[in-house]
This record gives structure tokens, sequence and C-alpha cells, in this order.
């Protein structure tokens, strides 16, 4: 079954995959992905999707700029582009220029509408449905019969509620009956009632030589009071004109800061027309007082700030003060995202692929590391494996100061010296305290010899009864501290287990702490569920039924009875001993 049917409005609801008034259309691929609108089928073709510009494929999924994944706009101007093609009014050039590819809306907008971005409360931002005309709800999945005539608008949150709002002179299922609007706005046009099936306004001249009123109440002065051109059927009004025959005069606060145009609106009715700011480009605001970036960076770029004034940044592969011109690379850098499109800089809009690792060339077209490494290390499988002495990076292009004169290892950039080296380039021989003196580094000349020089440190290392700096005091460890202990400022500092001034013999804790900790320094650290100067306790908390009614021991809720007692509180006397819990390791 394709779709069932709502008898309260005879409407059919179809299954997703299907569509139609009577569900005989197929889906196109992804729904178009809201990038395109479904078409059809025909005689001779089946159910297609009509991309916007700058997408292709059978489900317009391909963007033409195949090594850039940002958001669209369109780099041609059909013929197409001017039209109406929404059930609110928006232009193909105003979808493209609110839709981001970094937001989805629900159901691909069935295939039917356009995903466009939509600002929410707080700064929120969601996809949101732009549906194609004859088309509502808020996934574009309601189909208005006869799609309104191209009369009306179709209108509704769901595909049970969707109706056609029809414009002034018509009405009716499908907006297909006429009637005379305004009685034809006498003189301008007779209503015609008889040899028709619904009456209709049939308009007159204005004046002898001159064109007809149009529009279904003949309203409309195609000469528009000399003060627009008439074109798609309406009056297109000079700046400062308003109304359907752009016959009243408009004005803008501020006049627009003499950054824009006053356009005024052209309401159906009577009503007196409003002057709005129409921006010149780079400003933005109601008084065209707020700067903006050039084009909105064209949809391929970033606005931002750079010293005090507003600047696209563009995504890769666009360049331009807005973002407008393709930056052109070898093959799209071989247009399957093997590498970016980097701009020359040469203030023309050539540029060079930076390859994506595993791929090398011009074109990126190659298996290899980028730029072979630079000439300064060994390719393996796509990937830098080896850089020579002096070099790292990943393409062994970040180069060491002075190659670190073959004296250390470069990493990131910077020098690791080997011993005895130091400095940036690892040119200086490293040296530590005392050096120059008669003792020499550590005292090394000293008899007997007082330390040792660690290069690469610079710090002296003090054989046993020495110490400072320089190894240049007598240390009063005297003989050292043993094998358990480290002297320091002329004190021994034991290991744990030890004690005495120079740490030779073990520390003593009372009965060893009982097994359920660790002796240091003659102190007990317990072991987790025992405390007590030698660990002989358990650690009890409070949580347990009736605290063990005193008979037991209480553990992270839980009741370790003595012998002889039992129950959940140990408030049973069984008689019959149990082995009493002597480690934590048997608490379950």
């Amino acid at each position: 079954m394709l779709c069932f049917c709502v008898h309260s409005n005879f409407r059919c609801i179809c299954r997703t995959d299907y569509w139609g008034l009577d569900c005989n259309q197929d889906a196109c691929p992804k729904n178009c992905n809201g990038r395109g609108t479904c078409l059809a089928k025909t005689a001779t073709l089946p159910n297609r999707c009509e991309c916007l510009p700058d997408y292709s494929g059978p489900d317009c999924g391909q963007y033409a700029a195949a090594n850039s994944t940002q958001p669209p706009a369109p780099t041609a101007t059909p013929a197409s582009l001017s039209m109406i093609i929404t059930s609110s009014g928006l232009t193909q050039q105003q979808v493209l220029s609110q839709y981001d590819a970094g937001y989805t809306c629900s159901n691909n907008c069935s295939g039917h509408g356009y995903c466009v971005k939509e600002i929410g409360a707080q700064g929120s931002i969601r996809g949101r449905c732009e549906c194609a005309r004859g088309f509502a709800g808020h996934d574009c999945s309601g189909e208005c019969t006869l799609y309104c005539n191209g009369r009306g608008k179709c209108t509704g949150a769901d595909p049970l509620s969707v109706q056609c709002e029809c414009e002034e002179g018509y009405k009716g299922v499908g907006c297909i009956e006429t009637y005379c609007a305004r009685n034809c706005s006498a003189p301008n046009g007779v209503c015609i009632t008889e040899g028709t099936t619904y009456p209709y306004c049939q308009c007159s001249k204005r004046a002898v030589g001159t064109s007809e009123f149009t529009g279904p109440a003949c309203a409309i002065d195609p000469n528009c009071n000399g003060a627009g051109v008439f074109k798609f059927g309406k009056c297109i009004c000079d700046p400062g004109a308003g109304g359907v025959n752009c016959d009243q005069k408009v004005t803008c606060t501020d006049n627009c800061n003499g950054r824009g145009k006053c356009r005024g609106s052209q309401p159906s009715d009577e009503t007196k027309a409003i002057g709005t700011c129409e921006c010149d480009d780079g400003w933005t605001g109601p008084t065209c007082s707020q700067p903006r970036c050039p084009k909105d960076c064209s949809n391929r770029g970033v606005c931002t700030t750079s010293s005090q004034a507003l600047v696209c940044s563009c995504y890769p592969g666009w360049m331009g003060t807005s973002c407008d011109t393709q930056v052109k690379c070898p093959n799209n850098c071989t247009a399957a995202h093997r590498g970016t499109c980097i701009p020359k800089g040469d203030n023309t809009n050539d540029g060079f692929c930076k390859c994506s690792e595993g791929w090398s060339g011009p074109a990126c077209a190659d298996i290899g590391c980028e730029a072979n490494c630079n000439n300064h290390g060994t390719c393996i499988e796509g990937k830098c494996a080896f850089c020579e002495d002096g070099y790292s990076g990943r393409n062994c292009e970040i180069a060491c100061p002075e190659k670190c004169n073959g004296r250390g290892t470069c990493l990131g950039g910077v020098c690791k010296c080997q011993p005895g080296y130091a400095g940036m380039s690892c040119a200086e021989a490293s040296v530590c305290p005392g050096n120059g003196t008669e003792a020499g580094e550590c005292g090394s000349k000293a008899q007997p010899s007082r330390g040792v020089c660690d290069k690469p440190k610079g710090q002296c290392f003090c054989s046993p009864g020495f110490a400072g700096e320089a190894c240049e005091k007598e240390d009063t460890c005297g003989l050292g501290c043993g094998p358990y202990g480290s002297c320091r400022n002329g004190r021994c500092y034991c290991d744990p287990g030890w004690q005495g001034p120079r740490c030779e013999s073990q520390s003593a804790c009372e009965n060893n702490c009982n097994n359920r900790g660790l002796c240091a320094n003659g102190r007990c650290f317990c072991n987790t569920g025992f405390n007590g100067t030698s660990c002989e306790q358990f650690a009890t908390d409070n949580t347990c039924p009736k605290n063990c009614s005193g008979n037991g021991v209480c553990q992270y809720g839980r009741c370790h009875c003595l012998d002889g007692h039992s129950g959940n509180d140990c408030g049973t006397f069984s008689g019959n001993p149990r082995d009493v819990v002597t480690s934590p390791c048997s608490l379950a």
C-alpha cells in the first residue's frame, strides 16, 4: 500500500518513499539532500532532482568546487534565478545566501524544498525548510491541490492541514476559481459573468495608446506612474516610491545614511507603503549604519575583524575581498580531497596544491610524500619516516638552527644536544659550575675529585662527602648515607623502612603493622579498611543496621559478625562460631 486515505478531507497520506496527490510519484534519491527539488516523472523521464546552482549529482550531493566542502553560493545567474520559487517568496539567490552545508533539515525537506540556516532563541542555529511552491509543512511533505495553480500559497504545518491561501481574484480548491475582486477597480475594468464558468475581470486601457490595466482586480497600472518598471506582472518601483502602482512617495530613517536606497513596499490593497533601506554592499542594519563584509563573503568565508575593519577570511579554494573568486589549481588538486588549493599570493587567482598526507605531485595525483619530504628525508608508504639530522616535521620541512651542528637531534625545530654540548644550535660546549677555577668543574681537578659534570644539564653530581653547586663544600654526611638514603645539604634522607644517621638500620613498626599496611620510618601507613597505630582496627562506619548490635564490624554498609553471632545486624546468637574476617580481601 502506497498511502492511506484520510476521509475527513479526502486526502492521501503517502509513504515516505512516494509523493503526489495520489502517491504515484517515486521519491528522489536522498530527497535531493535539501539542495534541490524532486521533479515529477514524465513519459520519458523518471523522477529526478533539479539541483540548486553549484550542486549536481543524482541527489544534489556534489558541490561544484570539489576542493571545498563549505557552504555554496552561485557562480552563474541563469534566467530562472530571478523567479520566485518558494512558498514564502524567496528567490534562488536568497535561498543560496541562507544555505549552510553544516545544518540539516527534517527528512531533507522531502525533496520539495531547500534547507536554509535559521538562528533561533539565544543564538541557537538550526536548519529550516523553505518549501517549493505548492508544498508546505515543517518538512515540506504536505502537497496542495494543483500546487495552488500558481495563484496562491500552500500553507499548513503537516500533510493533513495544508491548504491553498489564494491570491486576490482567486478562490476554491487549488485556487482554480476566479472572481471579480474589488469590482475590477472600476473604471479600470469590468466584471465578465456571461459565457464563463467563473466571473473574471476584463481590464481596460488607461487612455488611448496606453497599456491595459492588469492584475486580478485591474488595479495595476503597467506605466507604474512613471516611477518604476513593469516586470513579472507587477511594478518594480524606483527608490523613493512605493505602492502597487509606485504612486506613493516613501522616506527612510536618516535617508539610509547615504549608504543605500530607500525602497517602498507594495501592498496589494490601498494601505500606505512603507520605506525600507536596501543597503549598499558593505553595510547593513535598518538605516545602513552597521558595516559588514563585502557580499557577506559570498557565503564562502567568515567575516572577521582586522585592524578595526571587517574583512573576509575565505574558505580553502576561494579568494578576493568578498571570496567570490575561485582559486585555480591543477585538476582541483585531483578533485578527491587529496589536497587543498592555496592562492599563490601574486595578485592572480592561480594557486598551488597543498597535498594531504599520502599524496604528492602538482595536482596531488601521485601516491607519495608531500614535496618528496623536501629532499631532507625518506618516504615510506606515503609518509616521511626518517628526516635528516637537523630537520623534523611531517614532511621534514622544519629546520633546526645550523642543523644542530651535527651535535644533536632536531625535534620540532628545537635541537636536543648530545652530552657535552649546549645552546640553540648545540654549538657551545656545556660547562658546569667551577669551570675555569683551580679546582675545575665540580672540583674534578681537586684531590680527591669532588664530583663529575652532567654536560647536557650543566649540573654537578658530587662525590660522597662533598656538597654545593660546584661540590665546593665538605658534606657533613661524612661517609654518605649508604644504599638506603641520599644526602642533601649535609643531612641523610632515608628510604621508607630505614632509619639512623646514615640510614643504616631498618625501621621497626609495632607488630609489623599486623601485615595490614606499609612501615615507613617507624610509622604504619594502613591499607584501605584498617586503622590504628599498628593497623590493628577495622575501619568502621555507622551505615549498618543497628550498628551491627555491637557484635560485629560495619564496613561499607555490611556487618561482619563476631564468632557466635549472625544476621544482617549480628543480632542473632547462633551458638555456631563463624570465622572472623581479618582481611579486606575477603570483604564481598
